[in-house]
């Protein structure tokens, strides 16, 4: 698992400095919205804060479905 795990925080870093990462639920959905094309890999994590909020429940439906 660690192998997995390192190599999807060396693709998030490449991403980033590149400036083709977006983060976030409500950016991802806009940017899947208007061009769902240049959208490689979508990795959803939520806090157990969060579990309970339907809005992000939504976005996070909303995602899956693209």
């Amino acid at each position: 698992m660690q192998t997995v795990t390192a190599a999807v925080e060396e693709l998030l870093v490449a991403a980033q400095r590149q400036d083709r990462l977006t983060v976030g639920v409500y950016e991802s959905a806009k940017l899947m919205n208007v061009d769902p094309d240049s959208v490689v890999l979508c990795l959803l994590a939520i806090d157990e804060e969060e579990e309970d909020d339907i809005a992000l429940q939504i976005h996070f439906t909303l995602i899956q479905s693209f």
